[in-house]
């Protein structure tokens, strides 16, 4: 099971589509999945499924579950939060960067949008 809004969040975040895909079915799936059942789920090839998982892992939004001989993958809900706050973070620092090259209507939206966005950051990190 996958869902159209987290897919489309997690894009808008610069991921992949296909690792949107793969995180939404596991953040949806509820409990630890295989590897394999991954790839059967997904459709995706085990290459393909693997460098996903790893890109996954590495923005912490998987958690790798070794267990015997087989490995689990569980989707880390907390790590939906914390990347989009982290994508949110860039937004305004590099907004910030080029605020002074726009022209002044632009430039005046710009200010309204990078305050609104810093008091919204520092209440997410007050309740973090």
């Amino acid at each position: 099971m996958t869902n159209l809004g987290l897919i489309k969040l997690l894009l808008l975040t610069g991921l992949p589509l296909s690792a949107c895909v793969l995180f939404s079915i596991l953040f949806y799936n509820g409990k630890p999945m295989s590897f394999k059942e991954l790839v059967e789920k997904s459709g995706y090839t085990k290459g393909h499924v693997s460098n996903i998982l790893k890109l996954l892992e590495s923005f912490n939004l998987v958690e790798r579950i070794p267990e015997r001989k087989k490995v689990y993958f569980v989707a880390k809900k907390e790590g939906i939060y914390n990347h989009v706050v982290m994508h949110l973070k860039s937004l305004q620092e590099n907004l910030s960067s080029i605020i002074n090259n726009l022209d002044e209507k632009d430039r005046k939206k710009a200010q309204t949008f990078l305050s609104d966005l810093d008091l919204m950051l520092r209440r997410v990190s007050k309740n973090a």
